[in-house]
């Protein structure tokens, strides 16, 4: 019965909707996986992993892992990267592909423009034995592994102060197995404020939207010396989350953040975690051609 139970949920979720992009409570993290156009943007080499535990406490909650690699590359005039998503939500695992890369345009006024793509594949399959019931068969239970290809587009601009991203992600909608894909629109941006030396405040906005339903994070950022960070989002899925970073010797990142649990779960869910580990070297900007 439990089984049946849980095959309903994920029916409900994922057949009844269009699926979702996952959503990390550290998005600025993740940004090679919501824009190709951000790959190799930033840093010479930048490796990624995120895990996100949600609503624990919930049976059957998300628990999502993100690993990405991005390289800028002086003789492309750009960045070549890939990302890799396992999402597990009650018995249903999605998994993610996607090669990334961004050409790099730089501007008389000394930013930078980037267009990116990427192209992978994604899959999805349902872990569980599955009990129908004696009654009558529910021809909406309909569990069934699949796989699919996907595909994004993004266009960056960063200046020294200030990031816009725009992309499309899921263009393919690729049906896989009991649900089908669903494209998705990303906005991202941020501005700085203070000198790189002492302390500056930075709010960074992230919109995404399937064309349906919109969720927005809002973050208030504080950042010491380009060193350690701690911040407060605001999340229109009802949520507050609080989040640290530390940059250490310029080369490693850790960060982590945690999610009040929403209005409709504050009872039952210990909150969500979001934790992050990542390799920087060498800013990108330093590699991008200067136009003559």
């Amino acid at each position: 019965m439990r089984h049946f139970l849980l095959a309903i949920i994920s029916v409900i979720s994922f057949t009844g909707f269009s699926q979702q992009e996952p959503l990390f409570s550290q998005f600025w993290n993740a940004k090679t996986y919501y824009n190709p156009a951000t790959t190799g943007m930033y840093y010479k080499h930048l490796s990624t992993t995120i895990g996100r535990w949600q609503d624990v406490g919930v049976d059957g909650a998300p628990v999502t892992q993100l690993l990405g690699y991005a390289i800028n590359l002086k003789k492309l005039h750009g960045g070549l990267g890939f990302t890799y998503m396992h999402d597990y939500i009650g018995n249903s695992v999605f998994n993610k592909t996607k090669f990334n890369y961004s050409y790099h345009i730089a501007l008389k006024n000394g930013g930078t423009l980037s267009l990116g793509a990427a192209a992978g594949f994604n899959s999805f399959q349902y872990d569980g034995e599955i009990i129908p019931p004696t009654t009558s068969t529910d021809p909406t239970i309909n569990i069934e592994d699949g796989i699919g290809f996907t595909g994004d587009l993004g266009i960056v601009y960063s200046s020294k102060k200030m990031n816009f991203a725009l992309s499309t992600t899921q263009l393919t909608s690729s049906r896989l197995g009991s649900f089908e894909e669903s494209p998705h629109v990303v906005l991202m941006t941020d501005y700085i404020f203070g000198k790189e030396d002492g302390l500056q405040l930075k709010p960074q906005v992230f919109v995404i939207s399937d064309l349906v339903k919109v969720n927005a994070d809002i973050n208030a950022q504080l950042l010491w010396k380009q060193k350690i960070g701690a911040g407060i989002t605001y999340k229109t899925t009802e949520n507050i989350s609080f989040s640290v970073n530390w940059d250490i010797l310029k080369k490693f990142r850790v960060g982590y953040a945690y999610d009040f649990a929403a209005s409709a779960l504050s009872g039952i869910s210990k909150g969500s975690h979001t934790g992050f580990f990542g390799l920087v070297f060498k800013e990108a900007k330093e590699r991008v051609p200067k136009k003559k």
